[in-house]
């Protein structure tokens, strides 16, 4: 993002999102990530069912559906979502009930696969974020008493910039990153209210 976006600002305080540079492959996906060709690497293939798909995909010319309908049968597959990140590349979100605790989970495992699919997808595609909380300084010289010399804000003696004072990354989607920076804004403004 070139321009950070401001989600929040005062007078003496603001919020802005920006995009996480640093963003490895998120770990807590418990769906296998499955590619539908060899150009782009399987996430999480603890049973190995990526040739198996892949040779599917062929077997089925692309019909996703049989593709599904195979995972479903022949692997043991109960959660199945179709990921695109670019126009020619498809990858799949494959769980099992051996990936799930089924006690906590019930019979979640589409839902699970639907959620890991989201955030694979906002992963491979860049769509994560964090957000920085800053607060406004001003800058000017001192005069003989340690006073500042000028406030006027167009005086050469005087500047005003932020400075950070909260940063948090890794959130997957601008909707979550969006809504933990307005909690920890709502946080800070409190806090200079009380103290």
């Amino acid at each position: 993002m070139s321009d950070d976006l401001v989600v929040r600002e005062s007078d003496t305080l603001r919020v802005r999102l920006v995009y996480d540079g640093n963003n490895d492959f998120p770990d807590f996906i418990e769906a296998a990530i499955i590619s539908a060709d060899h150009r782009y690497t399987d996430h999480n293939d603890t049973f190995g069912w990526g040739r198996h798909v892949r040779r599917a995909v062929e077997r089925y010319r692309r019909d996703y559906d049989l593709v599904e309908r195979y995972a479903r049968i022949f692997l043991g597959v109960r959660g199945f979502r179709q990921v695109n990140v670019q126009p020619d590349s498809t990858h799949f979100a494959l769980i099992s009930t051996v990936d799930i605790d089924a006690h906590v989970f019930g019979d979640g495992a589409e839902e699970i696969a639907a959620a890991d699919a989201e955030t694979y997808h906002q992963w491979a595609t860049g769509h994560v974020y964090g957000y920085v909380i800053e607060e406004r300084a001003a800058w000017g010289r001192l005069n003989s008493d340690g006073e500042p010399r000028s406030r006027l804000a167009d005086h050469d003696d005087y500047r005003e910039t932020w400075e950070m004072v909260e940063d948090c990354y890794g959130y997957y989607g601008i909707d979550h990153a969006e809504q933990a920076a307005l909690e920890a804004y709502t946080t800070h403004l409190e806090h200079a209210a009380k103290g």
